[in-house]
């Protein structure tokens, strides 16, 4: 009170924006605060070290050198304490909130695009952007650092637009993957590409 808005994370730059993304932010009791674009985690803060945290506040946005953006449809509400992030092409989840393909636009990715891993290292789930411009077979596997697959995903069709890949820290047996380095390996039609993972717990 008295002191109006203070800044607790970022500033996060150079993030390429397009018409129709939708931006969110999830925030939880320990003060970790997670901004999410199209659905999919893109930075994160903590408000753990200011002392008043706890007493309740409001998440706002501030943009920079964006003179020919709008923002509308805020909302908000609760959720639980997790993040899961939506995974296009599998059937029991609706599309990700945002992608081109679900919003029917036509501007779609112009060529195809996979991010580095967030968080990276990574204590339990790992996520990785995807943008397809076509529907796309995709295949995902991890290796642990001696080149043994240690889990894999069955390779599927993705429908074009924005979406993500996760892995969720375990080995084919459900156990969590032990600490350690992992390569990533995700296939995209006939295009591969390979992303380091760190585990620690």
């Amino acid at each position: 009170p008295g002191v109006g808005w203070v800044r607790r994370g970022g500033p996060w730059r150079n993030m390429r924006c397009a018409p129709g993304d939708r931006f969110g932010a999830r925030a939880w009791t320990n003060g970790r605060v997670v901004i999410l674009r199209n659905g999919l985690p893109v930075c994160e803060g903590s408000l753990s070290a200011w002392s008043s945290f706890a007493n309740g506040g409001r998440i706002g946005m501030i943009l920079n050198g964006a003179a020919g953006t709008r923002i509308t449809r805020f909302g908000g509400g609760a959720f639980a304490d997790s993040i899961s992030p939506i995974v296009l092409g599998n059937p029991d989840i609706p599309p990700i909130l945002g992608s081109a393909a679900a919003a029917g636009r036509e501007d779609l990715p112009r060529s195809i695009q996979l991010s580095q891993i967030y968080p990276n290292p990574v204590t339990h789930i790992a996520t990785f952007a995807i943008e397809l411009p076509r529907a796309s077979r995709v295949g995902f596997v991890v290796y642990d650092i001696g080149g043994r697959s240690v889990w894999s995903q069955t390779p599927r069709e993705m429908p074009a637009g924005h979406g993500s890949l996760r892995w969720p820290g375990s080995d084919a047996r459900g156990s969590s993957a032990a600490v350690g380095v992992y390569l990533a390996r995700v296939t995209i039609d006939r295009e591969t590409f390979t992303r380091r993972i760190v585990v620690i717990r």
